[in-house]
């Protein structure tokens, strides 16, 4: 049986290294709403799944369905 790896949000910092963008940037997108996350008080934490999708990275591929025949 195959769990979904728990992956901790990024904050800040780690979201716009990973993104090539400033932590303003990162900021900007996430008070939008173009970047899912979340607020602890003041700090900004960024879903790891919303850096996936803005990066193009499909992580689901492996829990895809077969094709049907």
């Amino acid at each position: 049986m195959s769990e979904r790896e728990f992956r901790p949000p990024y904050e800040v910092e780690e979201t716009a290294e990973r993104l090539n963008l400033t932590e303003y940037q990162v900021r900007h997108a996430f008070r939008r709403g173009e970047l899912g996350g979340f607020r602890i008080g003041k700090a900004i934490r960024i879903w790891p799944e919303e850096v996936d999708r803005l990066l193009g990275v499909n992580r689901s591929s492996d829990h895809e369905s077969p094709a049907a025949a």
